[in-house]
């Protein structure tokens, strides 16, 4: 009966390493992971504030050109 618990309690031993080196191997792929997403948040925040500098300057009316010699407006008649 003590021989059955010790290799019941080796068994459940070598499943818990198993487990746990499975734990490590998916912990280290979530933190890859983790890296990827903060990386493609800052690109989408990037991107998002170019977008907006771009519709600002689309808004906006364009600058009046300078009157040239020739281009004044002509007083009406």
């Amino acid at each position: 009966a003590l021989d059955a618990l010790r290799k019941r309690q080796a068994d459940a031993q070598g499943e818990l390493a198993a487990l746990t080196e499975t734990l490590a191997s998916r912990n280290t792929e979530a933190a890859a992971l983790d890296g990827r997403l903060a990386t493609a948040r800052q690109d989408l925040a990037t991107a998002q504030a170019k977008l907006a500098e771009t519709r600002q300057q689309l808004a906006s009316p364009p600058a009046a050109a300078p009157n040239k010699p020739g281009n004044a407006p002509q007083p009406a008649r």
